[in-house]
């Protein structure tokens, strides 16, 4: 049994008995020699500490405990560090909701740009707490729940020396209704993560299902946060997976748009009375256990998701696990004029890359693609040539804002908005109704180069 230290930095979150249930949970493997909650709202440090101290003694685990509101404190010795932290609190969130509907835009807090606007708060926050992390505890491993995971994980990984994996508990989620769907025998293959992600093969005795799981409409259950409009059958067949619940943010823009104008509360609002009312919940000192309500807040099963990983890391089980980690230096894009040199560039088999190229050339040749029935394919023989990794690694702010093919974006009625030019992620649109999906690397080039011609033409024009 491995005995870890552990600091989490946001504990004043009302989830954070869930991650303590976790730890509870699984004390046959993970012995907790010490655990520090660390917040800098006084109020919810406590009431919330409180209660989690109050689980610890009830389920006999004796460890050293710790509530304060110094980082450094927190972080001595330590082995993990969790951060759940939300800057600017549950009134920031409501802000990230309801700017972007005056301007016909998705308010959402961890995708699109209500998604982008937490992100830029959260980040010089989270190199703070890094930078804490390099001196007193460079070797912990930092388990990032922070919204947005993917964007906050990418900075984590590529701007600091802290070891870190982001998490969240979309995939666990996903992969149980499955597997209680179809058996948990069943093989399943994820890709992504939140919010940003899919079950693209579920196979059993080596039979693949997904296709007639599609054509049934499967589909996993929606989180307690997202109003379900569901997902078209022409949507499944055409993305040939089933996608994560705040996907519909993405292949149900409209929908979304029209619930977050009309309903009554948006959803910042309902998890502050709903915080209130766990608040006032954990104040009772009767209470040793999570309570059910917690489930309503949308993070079901994150203690799970978080232990798991824990554990699998302090015991090395050599498990799978769903997390963001970074690409180890192998670029995303290499060019060349040659097609062997680009591919051992990137890491790809050669001559399997000359192969497949062979083929598509005499399929352009015959003017017709008899794999996946393309229009007009063309030739691939004039140098340079660019290969672009299509590999989702991070959760994205994907199509929260629309664009023309000029890359303006576009505000209300579709009408530009002068001098206003978007790429990446953030952008959708320009490509048709639906954002790209598992070619983000190329999508991010492709419309950054667009964009930065559109924008330097405007320019130029301007000061004729």
């Amino acid at each position: 049994m491995k005995e870890i230290t552990v600091a989490v930095i946001g504990s004043g979150s009302t989830y954070c008995p869930e991650l303590v249930d976790g730890f509870i949970k699984a004390q046959s493997s993970l012995k907790l020699k010490k655990i520090s909650f660390m917040d800098i709202d006084e109020r919810k440090r406590t009431i919330v500490g409180n209660l989690c101290l109050r689980m610890l003694k009830k389920a006999g685990i004796e460890c050293e405990t710790l509530l304060t509101d110094n980082l450094d404190e927190a972080l001595q010795g330590a082995d993990f560090v969790v951060t759940q932290i939300r800057v600017g609190m549950l009134h920031a969130r409501y802000l990230d909701e309801t700017i972007p509907l005056k301007y016909d835009l998705i308010g959402q807090e961890t995708t699109g740009i209500g998604g982008f606007f937490k992100a830029l708060r959260t980040i010089p926050v989270m190199q703070h707490i890094c930078d804490r992390i390099e001196a007193i505890c460079p070797n912990a491993w930092l388990i990032n729940f922070t919204n947005p995971s993917g964007i906050i994980t990418e900075f984590v990984l590529n701007h600091t020396n802290v070891k870190c994996m982001g998490l969240c508990n979309v995939p666990i989620n996903m992969i149980d209704d499955t597997k209680e769907a179809m058996g948990d025998d069943c093989d399943i293959t994820y890709v992504g993560l939140n919010h940003l992600s899919w079950i693209t093969s579920v196979k059993k005795d080596g039979k693949e299902l997904i296709d007639d799981m599609l054509a049934q409409g499967f589909s996993t259950k929606v989180m307690a946060n997202i109003k379900d409009d569901g997902f078209s059958l022409d949507c499944l067949n055409a993305v040939r997976g089933i996608p994560s619940s705040y996907l519909q943010y993405y292949y149900c823009r409209d929908a979304k748009l029209h619930h977050q104008k009309e309903d009554e509360k948006c959803r910042a609002r309902v998890c502050m009375e709903i915080e209130e009312e766990l608040l006032e919940m954990y104040s009772d000192e009767t209470l040793v256990t999570k309570p059910a309500l917690l489930d309503q807040r949308g993070g079901h099963k994150y203690s799970l998701a978080a232990v798991s990983l824990i554990d699998s890391i302090a015991n090395d089980k050599r498990d799978v696990q769903i997390v963001n980690i970074k690409n180890n230096g192998k670029p995303v894009m290499v060019e060349s004029d040659s097609l062997a040199a680009a591919a051992k560039e990137i890491g790809i088999n050669p001559e399997g890359l000359e192969a497949t190229v062979k083929q598509w050339n005499e399929m352009a040749k015959a003017g017709k693609d008899t794999q996946f029935n393309r229009k007009d394919p063309k030739e691939l023989i004039k140098p340079p040539f660019y290969i672009v990794e299509q590999k989702p690694r991070f959760a994205t702010t994907l199509g929260g804002l629309k664009a023309n093919a000029n890359m303006q974006i576009l505000g209300k009625g579709g009408k530009p908005i002068p001098g206003l030019y978007g790429a990446g992620c953030v952008v959708g649109g320009a490509n048709g109704a639906d954002s790209m999906t598992a070619m983000m690397n190329s999508w991010a080039i492709i419309s950054g180069v667009d964009a930065a011609d559109a924008a330097s033409a405007a320019i130029k024009k301007a000061h004729k």
